[in-house]
C-alpha cells in the first residue's frame, strides 16, 4: 500500500423508487468506484467515477437498450464446431462472465448483454479437461447499446504434437514447458503450460509461433528461437537447452 492511501473494498445497494430515484450514502472519498444501474428488462448504466470528501452529487441515469451478440465458429479444415465452450467476460463491468456451449452449426446466441467491452474466447471441446488446454483465438468487442453483433471466430484443427526436451545434453526427470504466442501471427491463444516427465510429452497445440521456456525446479531457461508448430495432423519438436 501506498502511504496515506486509502484502500476501501464492498459493495453498496439501493433500489430506485416510483419516480426511479435512488440515494447511495457512506461512499468512501478518494477511491475509485464503479456505479452500475440495472432495471428488470436488462437496461443498465455504468460509470467509474470517484468523490471527494464531504460532496454531494446529484446524477442523471440514462439506461441504454440491451444488446445480442452471436458468435459463428468455424473451422479452418473438417474440425468439428459442436461443443466448444465459448466464454464472454466484462472489461467494463467484470461481474459479467458468461460461458455457452456452441450448437452443431457453430453458433452461439446470447441476448439482453449490456453495452460494453468484452473479452471472447473460445476452447476446443477436446481439451476442456485437460491442463493442455489453449482457448482458440481471443478477441476483444464493443458492443454498443441495442446493437446486434455478429462475431466471427475462426477455430483451428489443432495438431498432435510429440515433443522430447533434453537440458544440457540431459533428459530432465520433471519440467514445465510454456508455450507462449507471439503476437502479430494469424492468431492469438493464451498461454500453453505443460507439465513434463521423463523428457517427452504429448499434446494438442494450435498451429502458430512460439516463445518456449523451460523450467526446472529453481531453474528457467528460454529457447532463444521462436518454435513454430505447423499446420498439419501430426508434428515432432526436439526441445534443447544449451548452456545460457
Amino acid at each position: 500500500p501506498v502511504p496515506g492511501s486509502v484502500t476501501w473494498v464492498g459493495r453498496l445497494r439501493a433500489a430506485a423508487d416510483g419516480d426511479g430515484a435512488f440515494r447511495l450514502a457512506g461512499l468512501p472519498a478518494g477511491v475509485p468506484l464503479r456505479i452500475t444501474a440495472r432495471d428488470s428488462d436488462g437496461h443498465c448504466f455504468h460509470v467509474e467515477t470517484e468523490f471527494s470528501p464531504g460532496e454531494v452529487r446529484k446524477t442523471d441515469v440514462m439506461l441504454a437498450a440491451p444488446s445480442r451478440m452471436v458468435v459463428k465458429l468455424t473451422p479452418r479444415g473438417s474440425g468439428t464446431r459442436t461443443g466448444h465452450r465459448v466464454r464472454i467476460q466484462g472489461i467494463d463491468d467484470p461481474s459479467i462472465d458468461l460461458e455457452v456451449h456452441s450448437d452443431e452449426a457453430g453458433m452461439v446466441r446470447v441476448k439482453d448483454v449490456p453495452p460494453g467491452r468484452y473479452k471472447v474466447a473460445a476452447v476446443h471441446p477436446k481439451e476442456d479437461k485437460s491442463r493442455a488446454a489453449v482457448r482458440a483465438r481471443i478477441m476483444e468487442v464493443d458492443l454498443r447499446s441495442g446493437q446486434e453483433l455478429q462475431l466471427p471466430i475462426e477455430v483451428p484443427d489443432y495438431t498432435l504434437v510429440t515433443g522430447a526436451i533434453t537440458v544440457k545434453g540431459k533428459t530432465p526427470a520433471v519440467a514445465r514447458v510454456g508455450f507462449g504466442p507471439i503476437e502479430g501471427t494469424s492468431d492469438h491463444y493464451e498461454p500453453l503450460l505443460l507439465d513434463v516427465r521423463g523428457g517427452r510429452f504429448t499434446a494438442r497445440i494450435p498451429p502458430g509461433t512460439y516463445h518456449v521456456n523451460v523450467n526446472l525446479p529453481g531453474k528457467r531457461f528460454e529457447l532463444p528461437e521462436p518454435v513454430v508448430v505447423p499446420e498439419e495432423p501430426t508434428a515432432s519438436l526436439q526441445l534443447v537447452v544449451e548452456e545460457p
